[in-house]
């Protein structure tokens, strides 16, 4: 099931059950931070049928009335006769078990449509890379202009929360993953924001097409009122036709937008005489530049065009950035220490090659996403000084750079990332720059991105003291 593969019966039933679910049997797949947030706000309407599922066999839950606790290997007779089954964004609505419950009659949901009631008053933001940034991004505006803003989702606490407190923030800045989106059948923000494409999550997804597909569940229903932000190079790529007014920004733009121009963001269409200027960014790089504008054009549009944007850009140049997100460790002995651990996939690490320019030392490594390395491996020439590949993609990723070309003389290879940062110590020359951009995930060593920047961080602070 996709978000797109709504019947028109089951919106029906949608409807139903988002109007009234405390006399339906619901079921709960999956006990994570989003599936504690659905559980609680369920019980909080009522709800008396309660059935929750997870695979983990010691998995600690509340004793709490009206509620049946399934833990193990999934079974096909948990969901029988359930009206509704409640799935975490972790959980593929593919598996065996859903499409047979789907068939049977249950109604699969995620957050989105758990909910509801989630007001207009939404920036949505997804896309491969960037979106986490945009997202904090645009909530650091909306407080820098005293607004009353809930930023969440993907990013920060589940989008549950903000409904529990009857969404007395005004305004929502929301990062949704593909995830979160499969699920979303008639959720309609004022505004939507795509950053980019790229190959990811090919575990999840049959094909790029599928995956970019699911992405475009975030304007899939807006209306003409509604404001849709992209990356002017998705335009062509679109399976979905936005019925959104687009604002667009990228190398070109046929109507309303910006077009890179020096380092400047140059206005056209509606914009024609906005000038925005990258260089007093704190963040570095052209993806940050692109993320300050989407966070910006995203703000004006949800606070229905009141503010001058010029304004709005002066207050986003406060904004330093995301941990983990190329973000600045520090300096030991002239060298320059950089952690992205975020850059999971090799589009997001290709941005952090791009974004530090030259004398780069690269450690990239961890669990292969199966997806290949070609634009990172663009960057090693002209920016990488030495490559250090490690964890369990080290070998495939080292074979990679001496079939695109590089040195071999100026690759190592380390069985993991603690060793893989002293040969950084090892090669590294005052002047060089030591990045963490992995293109892979964390899996072989840590339990996500977070902790293994964290461990980079500690490591070189170490060296430090």
């Amino acid at each position: 099931m996709r978000q797109f593969d709504a019947t028109h019966s089951e919106l029906e039933r949608l409807a139903q059950f988002q109007n009234g679910p405390s006399q339906l049997r619901i079921g709960l797949l999956g006990f994570g931070v989003v599936g504690r947030a659905v559980l609680n706000y369920l019980i909080g309407l009522g709800c008396k049928k309660l059935y929750v599922m997870d695979s983990n066999l010691d998995l600690e839950y509340p004793d709490v009335e009206h509620v049946e606790w399934y833990l193990g290997p999934l079974q096909n007779s948990w969901f029988k006769d359930l009206d509704y089954l409640f799935i975490g964004p972790g959980v593929d609505p593919r598996q065996s078990h859903l499409v047979e419950a789907r068939e049977n009659g249950t109604l699969v949901v995620g957050e989105l449509s758990t909910l509801g009631s989630i007001p207009k008053d939404v920036i949505a933001i997804t896309g491969t890379n960037g979106k986490s940034t945009t997202t904090a991004w645009a909530g650091y505006i909306l407080k820098r202009l005293d607004t009353s803003v809930f930023v969440g989702g993907n990013l920060g606490e589940p989008i549950t929360n903000w409904a529990m407190r009857s969404y007395s923030e005004s305004i929502g800045v929301l990062e949704l993953s593909s995830y979160q989106l499969e699920t979303a059948y008639t959720f309609s923000p004022k505004v939507s924001v795509l950053t980019n494409f790229a190959p990811d999550h090919a575990a999840r997804y049959d094909n790029e097409r599928e995956y970019y597909r699911s992405k475009e569940g975030v304007y899939r229903n807006q209306g003409p009122d509604d404001i849709l932000v992209i990356n002017s190079n998705l335009l062509s790529q679109l399976s979905i036709k936005p019925s959104a007014q687009v604002y667009a920004f990228g190398e070109s733009t046929d109507g309303d937008g910006f077009v890179e121009r020096n380092q400047r963001w140059v206005g056209y269409g509606k914009f024609a005489k906005t000038d925005l200027a990258w260089a007093p960014l704190k963040a570095p790089g052209r993806h940050n530049a692109e993320n300050a504008l989407c966070a910006v054009l995203s703000v004006w549009a949800v606070r229905d065009e009141v503010d001058c944007l010029d304004t709005l850009w002066n207050v986003a140049l406060g904004f330093g950035g995301l941990e983990h997100r190329l973000e600045y460790v520090s300096e030991v002995e002239g060298i320059r220490f950089y952690n992205d651990s975020k850059a999971t996939n090799d589009e997001s690490a290709a941005t952090a090659l791009a974004a530090l320019d030259d004398r780069i030392i690269w450690l990239a490594g961890g669990v292969s996403k199966n997806a290949g390395y070609t634009s990172s491996l663009k960057y090693l020439h002209s920016n990488v000084t030495h490559l250090i590949a490690f964890g369990a993609a080290g070998s495939e990723i080292l074979d990679a750079s001496v079939l695109a070309g590089f040195d071999k003389a100026r690759t190592d290879i380390a069985p993991n990332l603690e060793e893989a940062i002293e040969v950084a110590f090892q090669v590294a020359q005052k002047g060089d720059k030591v990045l963490l951009a992995p293109a892979c995930a964390s899996f072989d060593e840590f339990r996500n991105f977070e902790e293994r920047g964290e461990f980079f961080k500690s490591k070189v602070l170490e060296r430090m003291s």
